[in-house]
């Protein structure tokens, strides 16, 4: 398979994800919010399947290996992060932190 079809799989499973998950935001029906959910986790896992492969074939094989212990160690830090929200939002509020949150992460 193609790099750049890896990669334009992961762009719409991304894409996927993010719609699936504004239409949960909406969703008032309980059938439709778990049929949402379970859209979620099979984007989620297809994402992570083509995120995964890029990683492992457009490096070099010399590399290849410190790519992907740098991919494990962002996982790793996920729990640090939520560890960290969490503690601003009992410092300052949720209200202030879910005001804030837009102005963090698109700078």
């Amino acid at each position: 398979m193609s790099v750049f079809l890896v990669a334009a799989a992961l762009v719409w499973t991304g894409m996927l994800w993010d719609v699936a998950m504004v239409s949960f935001g909406f969703s008032r029906s309980y059938l439709l919010s778990v049929a949402l959910l379970f859209v979620m986790g099979f984007g989620g896992w297809l994402h992570t399947v083509f995120l995964v492969t890029l990683f492992q074939t457009i490096p070099t094989e010399e590399i290849r290996g410190r790519v992907m212990s740098v991919f494990g160690l962002i996982g790793a830090g996920f729990p640090l992060g939520f560890l960290l929200g969490g503690a601003l939002a009992v410092t300052f509020g949720f209200e202030a932190l879910s005001k804030t949150s837009p102005l963090t992460s698109t700078s």
